[in-house]
């Protein structure tokens, strides 16, 4: 009995295996969702003029998605090369429902020659941990990629962005080129890491970046990091330009000088002001006495006396005059009266004297004056 039901066993196995035809082992691919991916079936020698196809589930005619005799249909391409003896199917815009499995086939008299295919799909992004690491713009960033040990002698390479199916294609360097403009990757396969260094930092650096190790089978595994590069602080400190228009503006411009010019412009304000208060004072006392306004010299003029204090003015003494004294000009030149006056002495230690000279200046004092009348 048991004989009986092995045999039978045998029988619909056969029968089944009869109905797909021969199997020439698994293809598997890989996929990302959007993209498109490329199915590659070979077959053996012989049948390069024959037929072929990729088709689904059972493979009868509705299964059948396209065959070298369309080439072209839908999101669906086929192209046999006969000379490497392949024929390739490639599925565009791909999506999470094409994840199955499929069949290469090459059609004969007979059963037809199938190849078993699984499409595997995946969403293009990466990754669901990020590692994050910040710099300073004008300094440089190390960022690390680990791998696994089955990864020591494949290819490396760096890409920005987050979209693991353009990664390689796009990829700023690779452990085959390690060095490239401010980029620098050093692999070490004893840590079973490679590091990527960016030098000379800028703020348009700052973004995601994917760490990419080639597989020869299935998809390529990454690592993401995220790179934030702060702008150094002295190049962020700006002056607002001086707009006279409105108050407001210096009130702007203030707020824009740095500490230290603040603090220098109100120690030396001070100091400017009273050397120019002083360069006035000095201008009036020593000119106001002995000026000449036409041919007459002009009144209400003391001297000035401060005892026994320093003389300021280079030694000489600050006179003003009282009274007008005629003084005639002939020729474009100054002559005066010939007289001298003794008075008794106003302030009890010096005789004085209003001389009007020609060779001598004119000195004046109201108190002499005030005697003379009396």
């Amino acid at each position: 009995m048991r004989n009986v039901q092995k045999l039978l066993f045998i029988f619909t196995l056969c029968l089944a295996l009869s109905c797909m035809g021969s199997a020439e082992g698994l293809i598997r691919v890989f996929g990302y969702e959007g993209r498109d991916v490329k199915v590659p079936c070979p077959y053996n020698p012989g049948y390069e003029s024959y037929e072929k196809y990729l088709c689904k589930d059972n493979c009868d005619y509705p299964d059948i998605l396209i065959t070298t005799t369309e080439k072209n249909k839908t999101r669906f391409f086929i192209y046999d090369d006969q000379s490497t003896r392949i024929f390739t199917t490639t599925i565009s815009n791909l999506q999470s429902t094409d994840a199955r499995g499929y069949w290469c086939g090459v059609s004969r008299n007979g059963k037809d020659i199938y190849t078993e295919v699984k499409l595997e799909t995946r969403k293009d992004s990466c990754c669901n941990t990020v590692n994050t690491i910040q710099h300073i713009e004008g300094g440089s960033a190390a960022i690390t990629c680990p791998y696994d040990s089955e990864s020591v002698r494949k290819l490396k390479y760096i890409c920005r962005g987050n979209q693991p199916s353009k990664c390689l294609h796009q990829a700023m360097i690779t452990s085959n080129s390690p060095q490239k403009g401010r980029f620098k990757l050093v692999d070490d396969g004893q840590s079973r890491k490679f590091k990527v260094t960016i030098s000379d930092l800028n703020l348009n650096d700052s973004g995601s970046y994917l760490c990419g190790v080639q597989s020869n089978s299935g998809l390529d595994v990454f690592s993401a990091t995220v790179l934030k590069v702060k702008a150094y602080p002295h190049k962020s400190s700006t002056v607002k330009p001086i707009n006279t228009a409105t108050p407001a503006a210096s009130n702007d411009l203030i707020k824009g000088l740095p500490d230290v010019a603040l603090f220098s412009l109100s120690a030396v304000l001070p100091v400017l002001l009273l050397l120019l208060l002083t360069i006035i004072l000095v201008h009036v006392f020593k000119n106001k006495c002995n000026k000449v306004k036409d041919t007459e010299i002009i009144p209400n003029c003391y001297k000035l006396d401060f005892a026994d204090a320093p003389d300021v003015w280079g030694g000489e003494d600050v006179y003003q005059n009282d009274d007008a004294i005629v003084m005639r000009a002939k020729q474009g030149t100054m002559k005066q009266e010939n007289a001298s006056y003794r008075f008794d002495n106003v302030y009890g230690n010096e005789a004085d004297y209003e001389n009007v000279t020609e060779n001598e200046d004119i000195y004046c004092n109201e108190e002499f004056h005030k005697a003379l009348r009396k």
